[in-house]
This record gives structure tokens, sequence and C-alpha cells, in this order.
């Protein structure tokens, strides 16, 4: 394969003989012509790229021995010659064949028309793999061309004809310039070379290039594109027109008439709708046997969707057919013939359309929606004994475990006399989730524990509550363990002046601290002072000490805090005897939770809360932009839109 490789890359980039013509000499008698045409010397110029039996490249300069055989393999050289080779060093060289003698190559090599293959041997190398010679060396042939014989071509000029041949030709119809004209000048076929077993192109009248089909032995052809097979006309609105057809012929001996019989199967589209809205095609299978026309077979694809022959059945086991049907659990009829009707068993199976009674454990793994029209009684009533589980246990993924809704009582409404009357779990989603047009969206009693008991625990929130008027109404005390986060707080109690017709409110004080305030009054003692004693836990609770002291009744100008706070208290000084004072003092907080809770006045916005706002109406911007509308995930808010039921 080396060698082989070798002689492949080999170029035959120029095989130029030098032949003079006597054109001049004609009439001169042939013994000049032959003379002058035996004195050009006969040389083939050869290029290739030099490399060993193992595929080296050779740059340095190497005897190399050319050989010229009749024959692919075997035979002995016709011709042989051993010339120094000096390649670059890329490996190139280009020698000149028949050099190495004064003789140049012998004139009889390329003029028996028979192929001549060209071999390379390297000094101390086993002869390489052949290659067959294109036509150019065996132009040396044209050296005999000016001759017949070893003749000019004047040497077989015949006489001019006689007037007669004039005459005879001028009675039928022909004159002396058409006799005198030259035949039709035709175009030579030209081509730039091709690929090894590529089928020819014409690319233009005069021109052969490689076409996309190519041949593998003598058994295949291959088309390096699509194989494109046209219709058979236009289409008119008489008639459509059909593709050409693709045949596949297999051959089937007759054990009757002992003969071989062709089985011929066509793939052919085929127009349907013709002068219609919706044209279209079919791909169709016919089918012939012998010199029976193929036709069809009733096997045909249209866009996609297969139309079966008459008679198709589907593999199986057995036979591939239906043969029976058998009546399984739950269900009644069957048979092995004719129509078969397969009944449900009303005795095992429930019926949507009636009323059904369930006994034992019934399991749904799929939604169930009820709906209880408009009566009055309810939509799904679970009763168990006093020792007995939960009435009603749903459990979701990414849902509702229960979704429930009623225009005029509870949606869901449930009594226990030990647990929870309900109790809702979730991941992801909401524990319980209840939503109402004019009452509570939740409304519980408890006779012990919580009425309401909600855990966030994880991501979410405990309780999540949004109202157009009010989120929450609680009539009691509230108790808060941990942070309560609000915009804005007040006191809201009966107006002191006018308690049946009004309210009163008062804001609270904000502070970007933990901040406690602490104040009162004093009487300053004969030394104008006073000791303000605080509660036996301010210093453990507080920290950082703001002090604020005014003058009541007359200027105190010269009021100051004599000794800071230390031991729950601190001292007055600089007052008149008998004066009355105003103080105040603050702290930050200090204690545990506060120390592990810290306030962070600025926070950046993450995550859902992104882009939205607490207050979007107040601050120029739709409802749906805001923050509690992102909470409520779409699932929750499909009550919304339900209609009213029938």
């Amino acid at each position: 394969m080396k060698s082989r490789a070798l002689l492949a890359t080999l170029l035959v980039a120029c095989a130029c003989l030098t032949l003079g013509t006597a054109v001049a000499q004609q009439n001169s008698g042939a013994p000049a012509a032959v003379a002058a045409i035996s004195a050009v010397p006969s040389l083939i110029s050869y290029a290739g790229v030099l490399k060993n039996s193992s595929g080296r490249t050779l740059t340095g300069l190497t005897g190399v021995t050319f050989l010229l055989y009749s024959e692919e393999q075997g035979g002995a050289p016709l011709w042989l010659e051993t010339q120094n080779v000096l390649p670059d060093k890329t490996g190139r060289f280009t020698v000149q064949m028949g050099a190495a003698s004064a003789q140049g190559l012998p004139a009889d090599l390329f003029v028996t028309e028979q192929a001549r293959w060209l071999a390379l041997q390297i000094a101390n190398e086993p002869e390489q793999a052949r290659v067959l010679l294109v036509a150019v060396p065996y132009a040396m042939k044209s050296i005999d061309a000016q001759t017949l014989g070893g003749l000019p071509p004047s040497a077989f000029v015949l006489a001019a004809p006689p007037a007669t041949t004039t005459v005879a030709n001028a009675a039928n119809g022909s004159t002396a310039a058409e006799l005198a004209a030259p035949p039709p000048v035709t175009s030579n076929v030209t081509t730039t070379g091709g690929a090894a077993n590529t089928i020819p192109l014409f690319t233009t009248a005069t021109n052969i290039q490689n076409s996309i089909l190519t041949q593998t032995g003598a058994t295949a052809i291959n088309v390096k594109g699509t194989l494109d097979l046209p219709a058979t006309g236009a289409a008119t609105s008489a008639s459509g027109k059909n593709s050409q057809a693709e045949e596949f012929v297999a051959s089937s001996f007759n054990g009757t008439s002992h003969v071989p019989v062709n089985q011929t199967y066509v793939w052919k589209a085929e127009a349907i709708g013709n002068n219609t809205a919706t044209p279209s095609a079919t791909l169709n299978l016919l089918f012939g046997s012998g010199a029976a026309v193929p036709a069809e077979t009733g096997l045909k694809i249209n866009k996609g969707i297969i139309t079966f022959a008459a008679g198709q059945t589907f593999p199986g086991t057995g036979h591939g057919t239906i043969t029976g049907v058998t009546a399984g659990t739950d269900l009644t009829g069957g048979g092995t013939s004719g129509t078969v009707t397969v009944s449900l068993n009303t005795t095992k199976v429930p019926q949507l359309a009636a009323n059904n009674t369930f006994t034992g454990t019934q399991t749904i793994n799929n939604a169930v929606t009820i709906n209880s029209a408009n009566t009055t009684s309810p939509g799904l009533n679970i009763s168990t004994g006093q020792t007995g589980g939960d009435g009603l246990d749903a459990f979701s993924y990414n849902t509702y475990g229960v979704n429930a809704s009623s225009h005029s009582s509870d949606a869901v409404y449930g009594s226990a006399y030990g647990g929870s009357g309900v109790h809702g779990v979730s991941s992801l989603g909401d524990g319980a989730y209840g939503q109402s047009g004019g009452g509570y969206g939740v409304y519980a009693i408890s006779g012990g524990a919580y009425s309401v008991y909600a855990d966030g625990s994880t991501s979410g929130f405990g309780l999540f509550s949004s109202g157009s008027s009010s989120a929450g109404d609680f009539s009691g005390n509230v108790n808060v363990t941990g942070t309560l986060s609000k915009g804005g707080g007040s006191f809201k109690i009966d107006h002191p002046l006018d308690p049946a017709n009004k309210y009163l409110y008062h804001s609270f004080v904000e502070s970007p601290d933990m901040m406690n305030i602490y104040n009162g009054n004093a009487i300053l003692g004969r030394d104008g002072a006073a000791w303000i004693t605080l509660p036996d836990y301010f210093e453990a609770l507080n920290r950082d000490f703001r002090y604020q002291l005014t003058a009541v009744g007359a200027p105190g100008p010269n009021l100051h805090i004599a000794h800071e706070i230390a031991h729950n208290r601190f001292q007055i000084a600089g007052g008149t005897a008998g004066a009355k004072v105003s103080w105040q003092v603050t702290g930050i907080r200090q204690d545990a939770f506060a120390q592990a809770h810290r306030i962070i006045p600025e926070v950046a916005k993450t995550g859902y809360e992104k882009g939205k706002y607490l207050y979007p109406v107040e601050n120029g911007q739709p409802k749906s932009m805001g923050i509690d509308q992102s909470r409520r995930k779409p699932g929750l808010r499909r009550e919304q839109n339900q209609s009213q039921p029938n």
C-alpha cells in the first residue's frame, strides 16, 4: 500500500515529445521529411514525490530505475533506465525519461495501440506498484502522423477531376462552391479528469466531469445526493400527473411451468384531489407477477397516514389476529365470533351517572371533582367511627390535596372530637387555603387547642392572609414570637369624647434601632440636683444611652447630667432647689433576641419580590405588581375565575 501510495502521488505534469513536422518539405520528397523527424529526441517529462517502501519521503540524491511494461503485473520490461534523482526538501522531483540514452525512448514503444504501465524501483528496494500511463506518452505515434507509409501526403494527391464531373454534378443541382465547401466542423469533447469509479456527466455540450453517481464493482450504483423521480408531466385541470416509478424486481422459479418468473414491486407518487382547493398526493405500492402490469396493492401513505391493503393482519401471538374475547374480572359478555360486546358488571364496578356505595378502603390516584349541583346537601360527607382515623386524607405533589368551593355554605367543614377539624400539610404549596367572596376565607373554632395552627418552618409562610378591606381581624390578645414587620402601625380605640360614634388612632413611634424609651419628672433638692432610679433590669436590657432634660416652670440653663447611668440610676444637677425637671432616657436593646435578630434598616429585594411592590398602587403601579400577588401561586387563584356551578 505504501509503494502504491508513492505512484498515486506522482503527477504526470507533462509528457512532451518535441516532434518536428515536415510540412514545409512536403514537396521535397519523403526521405528529407523522415530525416527531419528522426533528428528530434524522444523524451517524456515525469514529475512526482519520491517515497521509499515504508512511506518515508526521500530528499537526498537517490538512484531510481524507471521501467515500462505491457502488463499490469508480471512479464518482462519493454524498456528500463536508471537515473540519479535529486528531490527537493519536500521530496518532489522531475526527470526526463530517455535522457540516459542519445536516442531517447524507442519510437516503437507507443505505436502498437496497447496499454503501457510505468514502475519505479529505488536502489536496494523492491520494485514499486505499476501505474497505467494515460494518453500523452502515446503521442510518440504522431512522429509518423505527417506521412503515409513514410511518404508525404503530396505523394498521394490525385490529379484534377475531369470537367464532366462538374457538369454532371451541376445537372444534379450542386454548384462548384458547394462541392468545394469543407465538411461540418465538430467540437472535441474535453475533460480535466475524473475520479475512479465515478459515472461521467456532460457539464456542457463538450465537457465531461464527475457526476454524483459512483459504481461499486459490478453490482451497486451509489448516489451522493437526492434521487429525484419527477412527475411525468405538468398537471392540468383535467388530470394530475404521477411521478416516475421506482421498480424492484425479484425472480422466483415456478415449480409448475419450470421457468423463472419476475415479481415486480413499484413505488409511485400518485396525484389526488386534482383541480380542488386542496390538491395532494399519496405514495402507493403496486405489484405485478410475470408479464402482468403492476397494479395497486391498496397500501399507500398520505402525508404520514398509512392505509393498509385489504386483508392486512398484524403480528402478535399465534397468527396475529383476534380469535376471541373473554370477559375478565368485573366484566360480562365476550365471545369468539361475530360482534362481541363486553360490559361492566355493575354489581362490582361503580357507575358515574348513578349513586354508589363503597365498602372498604378506597384509593384514588388522580383528581376527584364533586359537584352537588344546587342542593343543600354536602358535596362530600365522610364519617368515621369514634375509634377511626382521618375522615378524609388527601395528598398532592404540586397543587391542592382538597379543592372545594361553595357559594352559600362552608366549602370545607371539618369537625373532630380529639384531633384537628381540618389538617393540611404541604412541602411547597399551602397547607390549607381558604377564599371567600363575602365571609371568612378560613373560620375556625377550638374548644381547647389552636383554632388555626399554621407552620411554615421550612421555606414558606406559616400563615398568609389577604383581603381587600382587612387581611385579618383578631378579637383578643395576639402573641407574636419573632419579629413583626409592618408598613405602619397605630392603636385604635373608641374615641374618649365620642365612643359611640368615633374611633381614635395614634401612630407608633418608629426608629431604625431597637430603641426603648424611659421618661419621668423630678423635683430638684436643696443642692439643685436629683437622682433618678431606673428599673433594675435597665442596664441588662439596654446600651448606648441617650439623655434629654427639660426645665419646667422656669429656665434651667445649667441643667446637666452630673452622673451617667450606673447601677441603674443617673443624677441630674445644675438646677434651682425645688425646680421641676422633665427627663427622658433611651437605650438600644441588647437582650439575646435583639442580638440575634437585629433590625437591618435597608435590605435589597430578592427572588419573586424583586421588581415588585408592597404598595404598588401608592407607588403608581397596578395592583398586579404587588408582592402579595406574587405570593399567590397560580393554582391558588383559580377559584377567582370559576363560574357559578349549574
